[in-house]
């Protein structure tokens, strides 16, 4: 059985130093950061032409960098709201 990994990644440890660095406004305003429409329409153009599996190699590389800036601002998002309440509990 696989041992789970117990030791913050590399990334969790960066995005938690770069979280403290922030204000609790601008930590806000980090955890409401969305997609724009412009953004969001673009995504979904992604996924209905993979589901058909009709993205070109270009696409597929801009959909590839979208899903890595998801997951960076995901765990951004989530180290930030963590050191909100922390400061906000103090």
């Amino acid at each position: 059985m696989k041992r789970p990994n117990t030791h913050p990644s590399l990334i969790d440890q960066m995005l938690d130093m770069a979280a403290t660095c922030l204000n609790a406004a601008s930590l806000i305003v980090l955890a409401r950061m969305r997609l724009n429409r412009k953004q969001a329409a673009r995504v979904a153009q992604f996924a209905a032409k993979a589901n058909d599996g009709l993205l070109t190699p270009a696409e597929r590389a801009e959909c590839a960098s979208y899903a890595y800036t998801r997951v960076m601002l995901a765990t951004l998002q989530s180290n930030g709201r963590l050191t909100l309440k922390r400061v906000q509990s103090v």
